[in-house]
């Protein structure tokens, strides 16, 4: 994961509300003629069932983000498991492809290894009708470890970090991204004011 420097002097952090309008881009218009269909690279939560269950909709929650807080990275056998999760999903459902993505800030812990090794587990879900959703932090200082991000409603979310503060010396970019995804492209990108950038990608057509 990308090198740490020095703590914060912050301790805990407090639940912090953001206002997604990238993520409302994304839900505001389903599948007219069949179910959404999302995969959750966090875990089991309680609040995105509840969001997604006024869609007609099928979530594969993966838990990558919870093995990343575990391991206090993210391994090859986590990575083995994420692409044995999406190929039985796939057989179940009897179609390769999801509509969405949901990456949450999990690429902000990824270095320069990894990101790429986990882009070549989506691969095959990777296709043009796939979005993705992910927040990237532009400041040096992050929590520790992944947030645990909860739907309050397509516009906004509550982010909870229980981590101490660390300064990095290195951050994830939207160009970081883009050099990782040659084939893919910007959706839509919003700066917060807290300095976290939500954006949304796709593959080019």
């Amino acid at each position: 994961m990308p090198a740490l420097m020095q703590s914060s002097n912050r301790d805990r952090h407090e639940p912090t509300t953001l206002n997604t309008m990238v993520f409302a881009d994304l839900v505001a218009k389903p599948p007219p003629d069949r179910e959404l269909r999302v995969l959750d690279l966090g875990g089991v939560c309680q609040t995105t069932i509840d969001f997604f269950s006024a869609y007609q909709c099928h979530i594969l929650a993966t838990g990558l983000c919870d093995d990343f807080q575990v391991n206090k990275g993210l391994d090859k056998h986590s990575l083995q498991q994420l692409q044995k999760l999406i190929q039985q999903d796939i057989k179940r459902q009897h179609d390769r492809h999801y509509d969405l993505i949901l990456c949450w800030d999990l690429f902000n812990y990824l270095d320069n290894k990894q990101l790429p090794m986990l882009v070549e587990c989506l691969l095959p879900v990777l296709d043009g009708i796939c979005r993705c959703h992910a927040f990237i932090y532009t400041t040096a200082n992050r929590p520790v470890q992944p947030g645990s991000f909860q739907i309050l409603s397509q516009d906004q979310m509550l982010v909870s970090s229980g981590d101490a503060e660390q300064h990095y010396n290195d951050t994830v970019t939207q160009t970081t991204l883009e050099k990782y995804l040659p084939n893919f492209k910007t959706l839509r990108t919003v700066l917060m004011r807290n300095g976290t950038q939500e954006l949304s990608f796709m593959a080019r057509s």
